[in-house]
């Protein structure tokens, strides 16, 4: 993967995560909050990872790269939405590019 600046990240994501709740009737139901929105970068697979990662876990993905330091924690638990479209978190590597970035890959869902 290419080196990535601080100016590449151009994109608004939010991440979701499901909580339980209780509403006003104090019946418990489980909803998606809005954990935090941070400035991304999306980066396609190329050509030859397409083919690589054929029958794998990391088929179809993408790579959303943010900050490395949030103030949340992710996890494979979490959604990210962009663009009206939403994506299932299958792993992550913090500290990427020394410890400056965070790369999720991530699949549409």
């Amino acid at each position: 993967m290419a080196l990535i600046k601080i100016s590449d990240l151009r994109e608004r994501v939010g991440f979701f995560e499901k909580q339980t709740i209780k509403d006003d009737r104090g019946q418990v139901k489980t909803v998606e909050v809005e954990v935090a929105t941070v400035w991304a970068c999306f980066k396609e697979q190329m050509f030859k990872d397409k083919v690589a990662t054929v029958g794998t876990v990391l088929e179809g993905t993408v790579s959303i790269i943010i900050r490395y330091k949030q103030d949340f924690d992710i996890n494979t638990n979490m959604k990210i939405k962009w663009n009206n479209e939403v994506y299932e978190i299958v792993d992550y590597s913090k500290g990427v590019f020394g410890q400056d970035f965070t790369v999720i890959s991530a699949r549409l869902v």
